[in-house]
Order: structure tokens, then sequence, then C-alpha cells
């Protein structure tokens, strides 16, 4: 068969040429260069196991990682490509089991896991029966040796959403930076946002064994990374932060758990340093800390706390939060109950060297201070102050250890 001007229906048969839609055939070699993405909707497709252009879900690169080389190589760009679909399956940074290096670099595009490989609108997948995992497994050997340093990374103002995926099995393991941070996530002065992601069994030398982040550069009325209806669940780091640790980062934090993640220092759950991050509706539950905090380690910030639940964290000081070096938190609808120390002071609360947060609407109770320590609720060091309003505080024998003072207003030590 013949087009409209003679030359045939099916260009350059031999190597897979296909037919077009229209009355004149493309005179173009099957294979040519350029970016794959011709649909209006600008979306990239990627089905574990295929192995064509990109183009449709007929026609699927078969890795997140081929997807993410076409903007590395700039045949495509953010003007060509606007969403990356992924089917469900385990996908590797690289297949070379040596180059711990490897990463998904987000190329500032949107990436949706949970695809089952057919849907045409985002609302039509499964995502729990399609679970897209990103792993740093590399080298298939089933346990975090030899794995990348990072699973994920972000190093671009606008690297886009990340939604619906699982990042395990990264291992920041190094000496030195930056490969001794952020096993699941590295971001430095990244925009990335994660939406239903869970973050586990990660693990990182130095801090943030789920996710590092870090802003180094002026960042007004930039894109800050924010984390919402996202997990961190047994993620662990040598020093700082077991699930999630930021540094100089202004973050948000929304529907969010913390869950048995293990520091080897600060901050069991959440370390945050000159950080002042907004957490909304987050829990910090069975978190540890070898030193201080627990569920979470503030440092040098002034974060908001907004309906957050602090239980079953244990630190040797500040089983639930321990607050550090002028931290001043605002606390508002927060419960901290069923926390305890080790053997040191502040089985809820600890706070010391110009420490001040502020209480709203808050429980603080239940928790305990182990061994020697004191301060099953709150322990002040003696220039650290903590303000109860409208709150419902522990005040019995060895509940409260004023240090420079605990203020309380209009609240009460037993339930109405």
């Amino acid at each position: 068969d013949t087009d409209a001007t003679g030359n045939d229906r099916v260009y350059d048969f031999a190597s897979g040429g296909i037919i077009d839609i229209g009355s004149f055939e493309l005179q173009q070699d099957a294979t040519f260069e350029g970016c794959p993405v011709t649909n209006e909707d600008k979306i990239l497709f990627v089905k574990k196991g295929e192995s064509g252009t990109g183009a449709n879900w007929a026609d699927a690169l078969g890795e997140l990682r081929d997807a993410l080389a076409l903007f590395e190589d700039e045949t495509c760009t953010t003007e060509d490509v606007e969403e990356i679909w992924v089917t469900g399956g385990t996908y590797l940074p690289t297949d070379d089991s040596g180059d711990r290096e490897a990463t998904f670099l987000m190329p500032g595009v949107d990436i949706y896991g949970g695809f089952e490989g057919d849907e045409t609108n985002k609302n039509q997948r499964d995502v729990e029966s399609n679970v897209s995992i990103l792993s740093g497994e590399i080298n298939d050997d089933s346990n975090l040796s030899g794995n990348s340093y990072h699973v994920v990374t972000s190093m671009d103002e606008s690297s886009g959403f990340l939604s619906d995926f699982t990042i395990t099995g990264g291992n920041a393991n190094a000496s030195t930076d930056p490969h001794d941070r952020g096993g699941g996530l590295f971001a430095s002065n990244g925009g990335i946002s994660m939406l239903n992601v869970l973050f586990e069994n990660n693990f990182a030398e130095t801090a943030g064994g789920g996710a590092w982040v870090i802003e180094t550069e002026s960042r007004i009325g930039a894109q800050h990374p924010a984390f919402v209806r996202t997990a961190f669940r047994n993620n662990e780091s040598g020093a700082i932060g077991g699930g999630l640790a930021l540094r100089d980062a202004e973050s948000r934090i929304t529907s969010v758990t913390f869950e048995n993640n293990r520091a080897g220092l600060w901050g069991g759950g959440l370390n945050t340093h000159a950080s002042d991050a907004v957490l909304k509706n987050v829990m910090f539950i069975d978190n540890s800390a070898d030193s201080e905090g627990g569920g979470l380690f503030i440092e040098i910030s002034s974060p908001e706390l907004i309906n957050v639940l602090i239980t079953g964290n244990d630190a040797e000081y500040g089983g639930g939060l321990a607050n550090a070096v002028q931290a001043t938190p605002e606390l508002k609808n927060v419960t901290i109950s069923g926390n305890q120390t080790t053997s040191g002071n502040g089985g809820g609360i600890y706070n010391r060297d110009e420490s001040a947060p502020t209480l709203l609407n808050s429980i603080v109770s239940g928790n305990t201070a182990g061994g020697s320590g004191t301060g099953n609720e709150v322990w002040n060091s003696s220039n650290s102050t903590a303000e109860l309003n409208y709150s419902l505080y522990g005040n019995g024998t060895g509940d409260i250890v004023d240090g420079d003072g605990v203020t309380t207003n209009n609240s009460i030590t037993s339930a109405p």
C-alpha cells in the first residue's frame, strides 16, 4: 500500500516501521533521535520489563533510570515532559552492581508510581496492588552492604513531586560528606516534594538515615522540600536523624509518621538544626536515640508543631523531645505521653542551653525518667525554661525540674 503521495505506507518495514495515522507516511527511520513524548499531556511512560521509547504504555520504557537518562543527556527537557508514570515493580538506579554513586536524580518533573500499565488517568491507579519501589539494592545480596549511597537525589530547585513510591535500601555509610548522609534521599537545595512515600530500611553514617535535607543558599521565594502523607520506618543513622535530618531547611512536614527509627546520638525520628520547619498532623512512635531526643531533637531552631503525637519513644535524655542550644519550638495541640529515658533526665521533654519551648492546648503526662534520671515530664537545665498554656501536665513528685522556670497559665495537672 502507498500513501497519498505514492510512498510506501510502512516506511522502512524491515527496521520495524509503523503505519502513520493520516494521508501521508512519515519518511523517517523508525529509530530517530529526539524526545519520544508526543502526547499533549506531556507524559513519559515506564513499564517494568518493557523496552520501548516511553511514548505511551504500549511503547513504554522498561526502567525509571532510562527515563531519567533522557533528561541527563538533554534528549528531553521539562518543556517536553511534565510527568513520568511508572508501573509497580522494583527499580534500581543502575545495572552496574559496583556503582554505589548511582542514584535516581530528580529531573524537575513529577513522577508518579502505582500504575498497572493501562491507565489513562492518575485517579485510575490502584497503588496498593501496584507498589513501585526505588531500591538501592544494586548488588542483589539482600543486605545494605554495597548498596547505593543515596537512592534518590534532589539538587534542582524545581525537582518536582515524587508520589506513591517506596524508597528503600540506601546505604550512605561513607566517612565523608556527601556519601555519609541521606541514605534514602539526599536533597541539597532541591525543591523536591514527597507525596505518599515510604522511607524504609535506609542507613546513613552521619545524618538522615531516611532523608537528609540541607539548604545552603538563599532560598527566599524558593520551593522548600516538603513531605506529605509520608512515612519514615525502620531507618537508622549512626549520629543524627534516624528518620529525617534537616539543616538550614524550612521543610513542610504534613501527615507524616516517624516509626521505629534510630539515631546513634540525637533525634531518633527527626533532627532539626537551624531549621524552622512546620509539622502538622505528625506522629512520632517508638523511635530511639542513644543520647538525646528519642522522638525528635531540636537545635538552634524555632519549628512549629501542630496536632502532633509523641509516644513510645526513648533516649538517654529527652525520651520524647529534646531541645538544645536556644531552641524555641512552638507546640500546639501536641500530646507527649508514654515516652521514657533509659537513665537520664526528661522523660517527656528535655531542655538545655537556653532553650525555651512554648506549649498551647497540649498534654505532657505519663512519661518516665528512668534510672537515676529526674523530670518525668519536663526537665530544664539551669538556663532553660518552658511555658505551658491551657495544657495538661503531670506534676507529681519528680515530674517537673524547673531549671530557670516552668510557667503554667490556665493549665491543669489532672484530667477534668
